[in-house]
């Protein structure tokens, strides 16, 4: 997609207009990530037609997303309306602290428009549909918006997010980036185009296979914070609190993941939980086979799915430690492979 074509979207090497001295309303920037997969020519127009030139970002890389966060803290908005997926704001978040500490700035509220695949942040901020009305919805609501709320994040590995995790997800998207290298370089990429298609196809020709024939991690969590909680019948604290320096959890890893949201994209209701305790994340831990988590998956989807293979804990800061190199992924994107990563309540944000 060409910046140059679309008029009404200011490109980064433009001269930046002085910040307005008076509010009549939340002054919004809106940041396009270019290569997120519903980002094209109709939706920046779209978008345009609601956000003055000044405020409308296209970015086409990491380099000049970290460049787009220095500008929109120097120039003092409100709010940041990412538009991409979960990675998408994730790394905006990120971004806006580091400029926002190297300019001694306060952090705008961001927001996020429907425009990624997964988009749990957009289920967990109620952004609107993905349609010319939602997306136009979602810029003036922002601007009128003056009581954002509070929204914790994780920080693991040095870096900001709201879930994160080992287990399926994790190996569901290591397997997904490696169908999609070998579809690329094969003569089925003129016919495999599709990201939802590529998605299917790394799930049912890789992730299922591997989870049913292969043996399982092992998996330890340790308490290294305030004491952490067990959530038991009933959705209500059970037993005795996990003191710092005991472990919460141990046994074969389907999923050993953590979040300040309840959702994991999709519309997966993965965290029931993550929104309990403001001064907690939701750890959710479990062994559950294959066969047990398909044939309850309406009810994993809604968060309503209860098992004495899974636990679910409200901690504050977690070490995971596997018994081998197993995949990570942090905001929905595989970061590597680890043993061992601690997992902590880092800054908080205003959601807009």
């Amino acid at each position: 997609m060409s910046a140059i074509a679309l008029s009404p979207t200011r490109t980064f090497s433009q001269p930046v207009p002085p910040p307005r001295t008076r509010k009549a309303r939340r002054r919004v920037a809106v940041v396009l990530n270019s290569n997120a997969l519903k980002v094209d020519e109709r939706v920046v127009q779209a978008l345009a037609s609601v956000t003055p030139a000044e405020d409308l970002y296209l970015s086409h890389s990491l380099d000049q997303a970290r460049e787009i966060a220095r500008d929109v803290v120097a120039r003092g908005y409100d709010t940041v309306l990412f538009g991409g997926g979960d990675g998408t704001l994730v790394r905006g978040v990120e971004h806006l602290a580091d400029a926002a500490r190297e300019q001694a700035a306060v952090l705008p509220a961001v927001g996020v428009l429907r425009l990624g695949t997964g988009n749990a942040f957009a289920d967990a901020m109620g952004a609107g549909p993905f349609t010319w009305d939602g997306l136009v919805a979602d810029v003036l609501r922002a601007r009128q918006s003056n009581a954002p709320r509070e929204m914790p994040m994780l920080e693991t590995l040095g870096r900001v997010t709201p879930f994160c995790g080992f287990g399926l997800d994790a190996q569901v998207l290591e397997d997904h980036h490696e169908v999609c290298e070998a579809i690329d370089r094969s003569p089925l990429r003129k016919w495999v185009q599709s990201s939802n298609l590529r998605y299917a196809a790394s799930v049912v020709t890789r992730s299922i296979p591997r989870f049913l024939t292969s043996k399982r991690a092992q998996v330890r969590v340790i308490n290294l914070g305030a004491p952490a909680i067990l959530i038991g019948e009933g959705d209500v604290a059970r037993g005795v609190p996990v003191r710092a320096g005991e472990t919460i959890w141990e046994g074969d890893c389907s999923l050993a993941s953590c979040s300040t949201i309840p959702f994991f994209g999709l519309g997966l209701k993965m965290f029931p939980f993550a929104e309990m305790r403001r001064d907690r994340f939701q750890l959710r831990v479990g062994s559950a086979g294959a066969m047990e988590i398909l044939s309850h998956l309406p009810a994993v989807f809604t968060g309503e799915y209860r098992s004495r293979t899974i636990r679910d804990y409200l901690c504050d800061h977690v070490a995971i430690e596997m018994s081998r190199e197993s995949p990570f992924e942090i905001g929905g994107e595989l970061v590597g492979r680890f043993e061992r990563v601690e997992v902590k309540l880092g800054e908080t944000f205003l959601i807009a």
